[in-house]
């Protein structure tokens, strides 16, 4: 079978030849470029190029929503990786949060996990929290509140718990923030990896 590649970010990635649409562009690399609509390639012609083992085919996607599902659904390993790295810092961040907090707690109320402590509506747990959080990096509430979402929707439990040094951390950021990563919440990672550096 042919290989068929899509470019998602500074990645090529294989494609399963079921997931291109009628109006995604595909180029067809044999011995000449030929650039048209897949919907424009008849399909007997398309399944005997697919088959053909020396050909390359390369797809760029009409829709980008499909390019971001694949990205999300963990498409591309290398964006896992980094996506599990910053979990991994956030994690990290989130166990020295919740021992700075129940070192003093307002009203001698401690916490056992950070779930617990993140979620409480006390508004002077709350408050301990941002006054914490600006000591350990300067992130703020609604940082915390982005990187838990981030967190919570691509934590697929695979933990390393290794440290990256601050350079190797934000390059994983930057891998990883290819896939529909909100400025607060790239900020409030950036903040993240530099105070777990400097501690």
């Amino acid at each position: 079978m042919s290989k068929i590649f899509e470019r998602i970010g500074k990645c090529w990635n294989d494609v399963n030849p079921e997931s291109i649409k009628p109006d995604d562009k595909v180029v067809l690399y044999t011995l000449i470029e030929e650039e048209k609509f897949f919907g424009e390639v008849p399909k007997n012609g398309w399944n005997k190029q697919v088959r053909n083992t020396k050909n390359i085919i390369l797809v760029k996607r009409n829709s980008t929503m499909t390019t971001k599902a694949m990205c999300l659904n963990g498409f591309n390993e290398e964006i896992r990786d980094a996506t599990d790295d910053l979990c991994d810092i956030l994690s990290e961040w989130h166990s020295l949060l919740l021992s700075e907090y129940n070192e003093d707690p307002p009203d001698k109320i401690c916490f056992d996990n950070i779930k617990g402590l993140l979620t409480s509506k006390d508004q002077s747990v709350r408050n301990k929290i941002a006054e914490i959080a600006q000591k350990l990096g300067g992130v703020t509430k609604e940082e915390i509140y982005v990187m838990g979402l981030y967190k919570l929707a691509r934590n697929r439990g695979a933990h390393k718990g290794k440290e990256l040094k601050r350079d190797v951390a934000l390059e994983r950021l930057n891998i990883a923030s290819v896939c529909n990563m909100s400025p607060i919440c790239i900020q409030g990672f950036e903040k993240c990896i530099n105070f777990i550096n400097d501690a």
